[in-house]
């Protein structure tokens, strides 16, 4: 994802479900839209998903990627 995206929006079809060893403060949600917060630690992770009707879920986790350049 491009480092000038702060906030996007997910859907799924159904409530996010959002496992406990999510990295708290990496990312927020509203019920709507995800806020990225970028002083998170690299290496910060959250991992969310849908129940599907088999009892599957359909998931996806955003690690956040912090590199430093210099010239």
């Amino acid at each position: 994802m491009s480092q000038s995206v702060d906030k996007f929006n997910v859907d799924l079809g159904g409530d996010l479900v959002f496992v406990q060893e999510n990295t708290p403060n990496f990312l927020t949600y509203d019920g709507e839209y995800f806020t990225i917060n970028r002083n998170a630690v690299s290496g910060s992770k959250v991992k969310a998903g849908v129940m599907n009707d088999d009892g599957t879920y359909r998931t996806f986790e955003f690690v956040f990627n912090k590199t430093a350049h210099t010239l």
